[in-house]
């Protein structure tokens, strides 16, 4: 979808970029919550989420003034070869006001494993270069309840993503015997052309899809701002959009609800409430994604690590 904008123009974290991409997310988070399961159980129509063609039609939606309210899937149906039939739960359009309590409400962010300053108790996560070039990336998680049953003399924590699932025979996420939940684990490969450039992920439940975009934009987009200092690019302020289905148990929502890190501009912070967003300030490092990013230079062949300052995590070479 972000292809259709002109980011860099933009100039990095102004009111114009920040609610471009908020924008984006929005329909990006009703089409997850409308599509993903687990591809043994429901016919994904992936083919369709990942086109070009639907991703114009979707970013021809974002209205360049004035924030959305609605949360609404599009039909990659259309765009797909395989899946021509829906039969469970989309998005559909809501009022904008949020439902029960928003995901960053603190009594609930501490019973899911986070506090609301944005202490983890949960994910981590690896990107590792070695020494011929091959690149790894990891984003372990999900032995963070306690008495989380360890998988013989292995140390590994049985996964408790289960409350990932929805207890609703409607969705295409439902329980399942058998099934494995849709999740928010996302360890990211970056390709320039067929040659592995970057590996780059984060904790950090649903914001682990927002931290990789804005810490993969600051980077690619903005590269002669940051080069060669990679901890500068992720050091930059970001937003966090509330504006989806939480992924774990209860599921609740935030609806146009957005919070942007104190380093915005107070003219950025007040654009964006014109605009319509029901914005809020965090503290500065405030949002709980947390970026460890590796690259190698596709022009150089140098090698980078940078550590992101929002939790401890740390960059290392030997």
């Amino acid at each position: 979808m972000l292809e259709a904008f002109d980011l860099r123009a933009m100039g990095h974290a102004s009111a114009e970029y920040l609610h471009t991409i908020v924008e984006a997310m929005k329909l990006a988070y009703a089409d997850r919550d409308s599509f993903y399961a687990d591809p043994a159980f429901v016919k994904v129509p992936a083919d369709g989420l990942l086109s070009k063609a639907y991703a114009k039609e979707r970013a021809a939606l974002i209205n360049p003034s004035r924030a959305s309210t609605a949360f609404v899937a599009g039909d990659p149906l259309r765009f797909d070869s395989y899946v021509k039939e829906w039969p469970y739960w989309k998005a559909n359009v809501v009022d904008g006001v949020a439902e029960a309590r928003a995901t960053n409400d603190p009594a609930l962010m501490a019973s899911l494993g986070q506090d609301s300053a944005g202490v983890s108790k949960d994910t981590t996560h690896m990107a590792v270069i070695d020494k011929d070039g091959n690149i790894f990336d990891v984003t372990p998680s999900g032995g963070w309840i306690p008495g989380a049953v360890i998988l013989g003399d292995t140390g590994i924590a049985m996964s408790v993503r289960g409350e990932q699932f929805w207890l609703d025979k409607t969705r295409a996420n439902q329980i399942r015997p058998r099934a494995r939940p849709r999740y928010t684990l996302t360890p990211s490969l970056v390709f320039k052309g067929d040659i592995p450039m970057m590996a780059l992920g984060t904790p950090g439940g649903d914001n682990q899809d927002q931290t990789i975009l804005q810490a993969f934009l600051s980077i690619v987009e903005f590269w002669d701002d940051w080069y060669p200092n990679l901890h500068a690019a992720l050091e930059r302020p970001r937003a966090q959009t509330l504006h989806f289905y939480g992924s774990f148990w209860p599921h609740t929502a935030g609806f146009n609800k957005l919070n942007v890190e104190a380093a915005v501009p107070d003219a950025v912070y007040n654009e964006l409430r014109a605009r319509g967003h029901d914005v809020s300030r965090i503290r500065t490092f405030g949002m709980s994604g947390c970026a460890t990013v590796v690259m190698i230079d596709p022009a150089t062949g140098n090698r980078f690590a940078g550590a992101d300052p929002r939790r401890d995590c740390y960059a290392v070479a030997y």
